[in-house]
């Protein structure tokens, strides 16, 4: 049960990382964007 519970949290923070990684690179899209529209 244990080791269950700790693959679920793996799990859970690479989705997070994931996530944050699809932030990172969208934020990064928008500011090239804003830098050829200005």
């Amino acid at each position: 049960k244990n080791k269950i519970k700790r693959y679920n949290i793996k799990i859970e923070e690479i989705r997070e990382l994931k996530e944050e990684e699809v932030i990172d690179k969208r934020v990064k899209e928008i500011g090239k964007l804003e830098k050829i529209i200005v």
